[in-house]
């Protein structure tokens, strides 16, 4: 993170919780990042605003981010849901995160093979 602290134009804001994105009236590009910081409400903007929250927090938050153009939230365009289920379904990758150990404790037993030869 050091290396980009050197570019100007660049700061370093701790203690922040992205509450939303407000997009542009058609909806399609981020104009603004709302933020609650030490109890105060801050906004930012960018030309470039990049999501890199993690798996979990960054749908979190594009859900979050609903408005008029995207009533389900931003980047949900096929509505990844059910009937049964009120909240978005999908998937949630490792990405690259995966050891030995995890994948010991999601494996099923090995059955061994009686009566034949390899």
């Amino acid at each position: 993170m050091e290396p980009a602290l050197a570019y100007p134009g660049l700061t370093l804001r701790t203690g922040a919780h992205v509450a939303w994105l407000q997009t542009s009236p058609s909806g399609r590009e981020v104009r603004e990042v709302v933020v609650e910081r030490h109890g105060a409400c801050e906004t930012y903007t960018a030309d470039i605003v990049v999501v890199s929250a993690g798996a979990i927090n960054s749908v979190a938050l594009l859900l979050r981010s609903a408005n008029d153009r995207h009533p389900r939230g931003l980047a949900n365009g096929s509505d990844v849901g059910s009937e049964e289920w009120s909240f978005a379904m999908g998937h949630i990758s490792f990405v690259g995160k995966l050891d030995a150990h995890s994948l010991r404790a999601g494996a099923p037993p090995r059955s061994r093979r009686s009566g034949r030869s390899t």
